[in-house]
């Protein structure tokens, strides 16, 4: 499912360059519930952007689906994202204006389902996450927890090929991220999807089938 040869990725801070990723290899089989630990800086978020073609790879070889990240286009990465990726991120980034129903069909709209379709597969996930009764609620109507679970049923709303969730309990309190995790693992049981975490909550490292450490940008040895 997803392959990194060498993988690394410098940033400019001034004239500086600042070493993001440096020289990882490894791969992720498909229905894998992966955790990328490691501790704030390490560059586990910039890892988890470069498998969702949100960057380019200063060098190496990344592979997701069979598709070469570096190589594609900007529209193309674009559309990869849009057809193949969902994305789950700590501060839930769901559009303001929109109740959670519209938050999960929208992703859909782009990718132009049709209607009684669309409707079958957001009211689907909103009863899967436990978000019926609130699907007519906006964002700010919601708590922390709630929007989670919203943003985890519109991830899941295109039928991705992989989840990329960064942080995803980095906001929420102890019982609402045990509720988040065990939410996320039955729904990686139930869907097969493959499910990538970037994380340094214990509970989630706990929980994964596949665990790739990280210590300043570099795969950790132990």
């Amino acid at each position: 499912m997803i392959e990194l040869s060498g993988v690394s990725k410098d940033y400019l801070v001034g004239q500086s360059k600042v070493h993001a990723v440096s020289d990882v290899s490894f791969e992720i089989a498909k229905g894998e519930f992966a955790a990328i630990a490691g501790p704030s800086g390490s560059g586990k978020s910039t890892l988890l952007n470069l498998i969702g073609g949100i960057e380019r790879p200063s060098a190496g070889r990344l592979l997701v689906d069979g598709q070469s990240i570096g190589e594609l286009t900007p529209d193309q990465s674009a559309l990869m994202r849009r057809a193949k990726m969902g994305f789950i991120f700590q501060t839930f980034n769901l559009l303001p204006v929109f109740t959670a129903y519209e938050n999960v069909e929208y992703p859909l709209h782009l990718l132009n389902v049709p209607n009684e379709e669309r409707r079958r597969r957001v009211d689907a996930l909103l009863k899967e996450v436990g978000m019926s009764e609130r699907a007519d609620h906006k964002p700010s109507q919601l708590s922390g927890g709630q929007r989670q679970r919203v943003a985890i049923a519109r991830a899941l709303a295109a039928q991705p090929s992989v989840v990329l969730a960064d942080e995803p309990t980095a906001n929420l309190d102890h019982q609402t991220a045990d509720e988040i995790i065990a939410l996320m693992k039955k729904l990686h049981q139930d869907h097969g999807v493959t499910i990538i975490f970037s994380t340094h909550d214990p509970r989630i490292i706990e929980q994964a089938n596949r665990l790739i450490r990280l210590d300043s940008g570099r795969l950790a040895t132990a």
